[in-house]
C-alpha cells in the first residue's frame, strides 16, 4: 500500500530530479529515503552549458578552411548537444577587434559551420546569447603561412666569390623575405640568413647569396614573420659552390 509518506518522498525524489536536469549553474539537492525511515540528502552536480569551437590552428595563405562550434550541456561525464540556439562566429584581425561573420541556428547535433579563406592570422570566437545570458567560447588562433616558392628553376651550381641569384614568389605581398643557407654536412644544421628583401607588388624577388668558400650547401628561402602571417619556406635545395 502507498502511504502519504511515501509519496510525498517519491513527488520529492522526482520533482528534485527535473530541477537536476535544466541548465543551472547551482547545484540541486536530492532527498533519497534510505534505511530506518531517514532522509538523505546527496548534492547533485549541476549542469554547465558551454560553447565550443574548433577550427584549424594553422593554414597556408590562400586555403580554403571549415570550422564548426558546437553548444552542448555537461552533466556529469555527458556532454549533451542543445538544438535551437543562435551562435555567432566573430573573428578578430591583428590590431582590431571582433567582428561577427556568421550568426546561424544550431542543428540537432549543437552545431553550427561556417568556411573562411586564409590570408592574415586570425582569432576567432563562438558567442551564443540569449534572454537570459551570454557564453563565450575559448579563443583560438588560426596562423596563416605565408606561401614561398621557387619563381624559376634554380641554379644548382655556382661560383663562390660572385653572386647566386635565386628567383621566390610569395604570397601575400608586401612583406620581407630572405634566403637561408647552410654547410651540406651530417648532423644539425646551422642556418644562415642573407638580407632579407622587399616583397613587391609582384609578389616576384630575386634575392642573392654570395658563398665566400666552395662546397655543398642546402639553400632555401623564408619569409619574414610578422603579426599578420606566420613564416613560409619553399623547398630545400641542394647546390655544389665551386
Amino acid at each position: 500500500m502507498r502511504t502519504k509518506k511515501s509519496g510525498a518522498v517519491a513527488g520529492l525524489v522526482l520533482a528534485t530530479l527535473a530541477a537536476a536536469l535544466t541548465p543551472s549553474t547551482a547545484s540541486a539537492t536530492l532527498a533519497v529515503p534510505s534505511g530506518g525511515g531517514a532522509t538523505k540528502v546527496v548534492t547533485a552536480a549541476p549542469v554547465v552549458r558551454q560553447v565550443r569551437l574548433n577550427v584549424p590552428r594553422t593554414a597556408e595563405v590562400g586555403a580554403n578552411l571549415s570550422g564548426y562550434a558546437q553548444v552542448v550541456d555537461i552533466d556529469g561525464k555527458l556532454a549533451l548537444p542543445v538544438p535551437g540556439v543562435r551562435v555567432s562566429i566573430q573573428m578578430q584581425r591583428p590590431g582590431a577587434g571582433f567582428v561577427a561573420v556568421s550568426s546561424d541556428t544550431t542543428d540537432e547535433s549543437g552545431m553550427v559551420t561556417f568556411g573562411f579563406t586564409a590570408r592574415t592570422n586570425v582569432t576567432w570566437r563562438a558567442v551564443m546569447q540569449t534572454s537570459r545570458k551570454t557564453l563565450v567560447s575559448k579563443q583560438v588562433t588560426t596562423a596563416a603561412t605565408a606561401q614561398a616558392n621557387w619563381g624559376g628553376r634554380p641554379d644548382m651550381d655556382v661560383t663562390h666569390g660572385v653572386r647566386a641569384h635565386f628567383a621566390v614568389r610569395v604570397l601575400p605581398t608586401g612583406g620581407k623575405v630572405a634566403l637561408q643557407y647552410a654547410a651540406g654536412r651530417s648532423g644539425h644544421l646551422a642556418w644562415v640568413s642573407a638580407k632579407p628583401v622587399g616583397v613587391p607588388q609582384s609578389g616576384l624577388v630575386d634575392p642573392y647569396i654570395t658563398f665566400t668558400k666552395a662546397g655543398t650547401y642546402y639553400v632555401r628561402a623564408a619569409t619574414v614573420r610578422s603579426a599578420f602571417n606566420a613564416a613560409g619556406y619553399t623547398s630545400t635545395i641542394t647546390i655544389t659552390v665551386r
